[in-house]
């Protein structure tokens, strides 16, 4: 394997030309994760003795790996799209400000009620264009054969509930009319293949743990009418602590989050955080001193674990 002859040089030639080994990777490795891992080899060998591997891997290792070979699918045409998502991020997130105070002063709306209903309808919009853009641009599926609702779908009254009722008066009339026995459920958008229910979604301009105690139970309940659901959580900003807010394909979570998890076993929830850094309640990223530009490389990963849920459903 011939690596670059600056890094026979030790880590300070490294550190000094981080573009250059960017250039060597995207020239000479490219997608080729054997010849990325034969690097990161060679890099251990004299880095790990000055600086941390973790430090020096996000320093120099995110030139070392291309966009490309970041993440395992990803055409030119998806990115393209993707960069049309960000730039609707960016102009509608720019003019909610002013949305607002025309809103205040013409409708009488409350400040806080309009941001939230803003940036939460702007974060099902791009969860929409995600699955869209998963579907029919990295998949090369026929549109046609996708459907985005959010139907309500019928829960149904549990019949071992019922039995243990004990006064008989309440239990007959549950009995006589147990076609009206059920609860209207949904969350923000369910993904329908060919017509078979295979994933949900909820959206959120931000969760924080008491949300996502909802957002379980609601899962739960949906599991027990179409038990493969896969379920994901997608959130412009994450407030649930840990490192949900960081680039990482499968966060390690936080200690709140993995306790409520655990009571809910058979959702497998799956947590895609858009925006970097935790939520401040006192820094809204409508605020132009506070906004937060949205990365493609998050999009990407999104994308991603989109494209990881067709095909564990079974998709063809």
């Amino acid at each position: 394997m011939k690596f670059p002859h600056y890094l026979n040089h030790g880590p300070g030639a490294l550190l000094a030309c981080p573009l250059l080994v960017a250039k060597h990777c995207l020239l000479l490795g490219g997608r080729n994760s054997l010849w990325v891992n034969s690097m990161r080899k060679k890099l251990n060998s004299f880095i790990t003795p000055f600086v941390n591997i973790t430090s020096i891997e996000l320093l120099i290792l995110s030139y070392l790996v291309p966009v490309d070979a970041k993440f395992k699918y990803m055409r030119l045409e998806t990115r393209e799209r993707l960069k049309d998502l960000i730039e609707t991020y960016e102009r509608t997130t720019m003019v909610m400000e002013h949305g607002a105070k025309k809103a205040i002063r013409e409708e009488g709306r409350a400040y806080g009620g309009f941001i939230r209903s803003q940036k939460g309808q702007l974060q099902e919009f791009i969860t929409t264009e995600l699955i869209g853009i998963s579907w029919v641009n990295e998949l090369k599926k026929a549109p046609g054969r996708l459907v985005i609702n959010s139907e309500k779908i019928k829960i149904p009254i549990r019949h071992d509930y019922i039995i243990k009722i004990a006064n008989k008066t309440v239990r007959d009339y549950i009995f006589q009319n147990i076609r009206r026995f059920y609860y209207g459920l949904s969350v923000d958008r369910h993904v329908f293949v060919d017509d078979t229910f295979i994933m949900g979604i909820e959206c959120k301009a931000y969760a924080e743990n008491a949300m996502l105690k909802r957002i379980l139970v609601d899962f739960h309940l949906l599991k027990t009418k179409t038990p493969d659901l896969i379920c994901y959580l997608f959130q412009l900003e994450s407030q649930l602590g840990g490192d949900y807010s960081i680039l990482v394909k499968e966060p390690k979570g936080s200690f709140s989050s993995h306790s409520l998890m655990s009571y809910f076993q058979n959702v497998d929830l799956e947590i895609i955080t858009l925006l970097p850094g935790e939520r401040k309640v006192e820094k809204p990223i409508n605020k132009p001193d506070f906004f937060k530009p949205l990365p493609l490389e998050r999009l990407e990963n999104a994308v991603d674990h989109l494209v990881n849920g067709f095909e564990r459903a079974g998709v063809k």
